[in-house]
């Protein structure tokens, strides 16, 4: 896939970019994860704009440089690469991984709601033919199994400080938590990093969040 050749182009034309697989899919194709090193150095479209940034701008670009300087940082481009190669030759709109059950009638689970974080709450479904449906099990799949790893790996690991799922739906930025009313205690400073965050998207398109 263009996404993947072109993050092999950067981990091999640059000292300071490694891949590695973190896992394998149902139909056997690598989840990818590009880490830019902080300088000290450096680390779907956006992601790969942000790639590009990060792997060019160092020296140039105050904010980038400002960055990499503090803090090492991990991407991965594309969770569910067998639904992305899938979009390409039948369902444009195919949001769900490629994985078939036996005894269901329809393909895919929603990686989305199969992670083992409060699994089977309201906004999943446990029919197979659902767009939400979760999966028979919490990270039953592949794709879930190799991320919370991942995760858990920069958690234990990397001292890990923040981390964004970029989606390709709807205009909205959210943050924790979202299978509950009340909360979280660090509500106050998600909400101030998120209007960062929506005021930085407005001011280059005037795009609404």
């Amino acid at each position: 896939m263009i996404i993947e050749a072109y993050m092999h182009e950067v981990a091999l034309s640059n000292d300071y970019a490694t891949l590695k697989s973190i896992g394998k899919t149902v139909e056997k194709r690598d989840i990818w994860q590009l880490k830019i090193f902080s300088w000290k150095w450096i680390t779907g479209a956006t992601c790969i704009y942000g790639i590009n940034l990060l792997s060019t701008s160092y020296g140039s670009n105050p904010k980038v440089t400002a960055l990499l300087d503090k803090y090492d940082v991990y991407i991965i481009p594309i969770m569910n690469p067998d639904g992305y190669a899938y979009t390409w030759s039948n369902d444009r709109l195919w949001r769900k991984n490629r994985n078939k059950y036996k005894g269901a009638k329809c393909s895919g689970v929603d990686l989305n709601r199969n992670f083992d974080d409060h699994f089977g709450g309201k906004g999943s479904s446990g029919i197979p033919c659902s767009q939400i449906y979760r999966g028979p099990s919490p990270a039953s799949e592949l794709e879930t199994k190799a991320t919370q790893a991942a995760i858990i790996d920069l958690v234990k690991n990397a001292k890990l400080k923040v981390l964004y799922s970029i989606h390709s739906y709807s205009q909205l930025w959210m943050h924790p938590h979202g299978w509950k009313k009340e909360h979280p205690k660090e509500a106050k400073e998600l909400k101030r990093v998120s209007r960062i965050g929506m005021h930085a998207l407005t001011a280059v398109h005037g795009t609404k969040i």
